[in-house]
């Protein structure tokens, strides 16, 4: 980024976009006192502030940051994770970024492992203690922007996120869809076996491999694709 992109932003900006991107560049200035905020909050006020005016998108990711604000790979990071603190909601906001990820992921398939692509720093975080919370092991296979989580606890994190009076609508429209089971979970877990296979049959007998001889032949789709195959 450099005094061509801002000017062209200023330029290229409504009077509306200029107005708030101010108001969250200035906000740090008068919390608590002029010049008492730390020099994080002025950049995450100024990370807000292009989103505002369009040069990042409203959910970037660290390559975007990278190649945008020419900053190391270590520092968008800290600057996504920050800002989504920032941002944080209640209990449910959390719940409801988990199911994004599984609305709507990168997805590959190794075995009974599932690869999901989680961008952001903090949900990555959020994902791990939640399933460590359900008693499933999250470590190292947890690392960089991808979550390696067996089918078992994939399971357990899809029940978790899925109310209880809404989980009976589920088992009839998977039964509806062909997919057996004695109860919730029997049935989720036909559904996550399915899709595991699809992938994996679409690229064949390479996914057989470990981990690092599969990487090339991972496969990507969404869940909505998988569900509505």
């Amino acid at each position: 980024m450099n005094a061509s992109n801002i000017n062209s932003l200023i330029a290229d900006a409504s009077a509306t976009n200029m107005r708030v991107a101010l108001e969250l560049l200035f906000s740090p200035h008068a919390n608590p006192v002029f010049g008492a905020s730390k020099a994080v909050e002025h950049e995450v006020a100024a990370f807000n502030a292009l989103k505002q005016l369009g040069y990042l998108t409203q959910s970037p990711d660290e390559f975007e940051l990278v190649e945008k604000l020419r900053v190391t790979k270590a520092k968008a990071r800290t600057l996504l994770y920050q800002a989504a603190l920032r941002e944080a909601g209640d209990a449910n906001a959390g719940k409801q970024e988990l199911r994004n990820i599984l609305i709507n992921p990168l997805l590959a398939c190794d075995g009974d492992i599932y690869l999901i692509e989680v961008p952001h720093p903090l949900t990555m975080d959020r994902l791990r203690h939640r399933i460590r919370q359900l008693g499933h092991l999250s470590d190292g296979s947890f690392s960089g922007n991808v979550a390696r989580i067996k089918r078992s606890a994939l399971t357990d994190l899809i029940e978790s996120l899925i109310p209880q009076e809404e989980r009976a609508e589920v088992v009839t429209r998977l039964r509806g869809k062909g997919y057996q089971g004695i109860d919730f979970r029997s049935v989720v877990q036909a559904f996550l076996k399915k899709a595991g296979a699809k992938v994996a049959g679409e690229v064949g007998d390479e996914v057989a491999g470990n981990v690092g001889e599969s990487i090339s032949a991972l496969f990507e789709r969404t869940w909505g694709r998988l569900i509505n195959a």
